[in-house]
């Protein structure tokens, strides 16, 4: 009986892991839309049957006012396409777990790099804010919060991503980067903050960990402006 040993360099192994993490970003995105989609469907459809029409109306036109805010307003804050879109699945899925995720009507990104580096930095964001909707939910269920603001004034992206969960002691900040470290159960968990990590040195940035305002932890990306526009990353 023989060994078969299967050797792949280590930049085959950064674009599976990256390909994996965009694939669960698209697929939980997808779901979260979906998941309340059909909530919304079924409430309406109640009320049609107790012929609450008003109340009906009342719904589908809060829904349309919602939803069209928070899109006019990625449109116009932030530039660069794929980071709009990870950030208005986020939302959606912050209505799937019942968790408010806020994000601060004064940020703006106006900076838009190339595909390569958009889709280095889209698993960044993606992963830390659902992280941070998963910590504030596990801690206090419907009144979990999370907050995201975001620029690109000065020399640098920088964004912000806190939360009001259990937190993250001292002695594990640096811990929790390593691959395969999870607190959850399941076969797909502990590479989520091990690819941010390794996506966020591919642009040259870093990511600091401190605790948040709301109780929970506080997560800091800081991306040089100079990485995002270069053509080499």
């Amino acid at each position: 009986m023989g060994i078969v040993i299967t050797i792949r360099n280590v930049s085959e192994i950064e674009q599976l892991t990256e390909e994996f993490s965009k694939k669960k970003t698209f697929s939980e995105n997808m779901r979260a839309q979906n998941h309340e989609f059909l909530n919304k469907l079924n409430t309406i459809y109640g009320l049609l049957m107790l012929k609450e029409y008003d109340r009906a109306i009342e719904i589908v036109s809060s829904e349309v006012s919602e939803r069209q805010e928070i899109i006019s307003f990625l449109i116009s804050s932030v530039k660069d396409p794929l980071i709009a879109a990870c950030l208005l699945g986020k939302v959606n899925r912050s209505m799937e777990l019942q968790v408010r995720l806020d994000i601060d009507p004064e940020s703006r990104l106006d900076s838009v790099s190339d595909n390569a580096k958009s889709n280095h930095f889209v698993p960044i964001i993606g992963n830390v804010i659902e992280n941070a909707m998963e910590a504030a939910r596990a801690k206090n269920g419907n009144k979990g919060m999370v907050n995201v603001s975001f620029t690109d004034l000065g020399n640098e992206i920088i964004f912000d991503i806190e939360d009001n969960g259990a937190g993250i002691p001292m002695a594990m900040e640096d811990v929790i980067f390593l691959d395969g470290y999870t607190t959850k159960n399941g076969g797909n968990h502990g590479i989520g903050l091990a690819i941010v990590k390794n996506a966020i040195g591919l642009l040259n940035g870093q990511i600091y960990v401190d605790t948040s305002e709301l109780g929970g932890a506080r997560f800091t990306i800081v991306i040089p402006l100079e990485s995002w526009t270069k053509k080499d990353v």
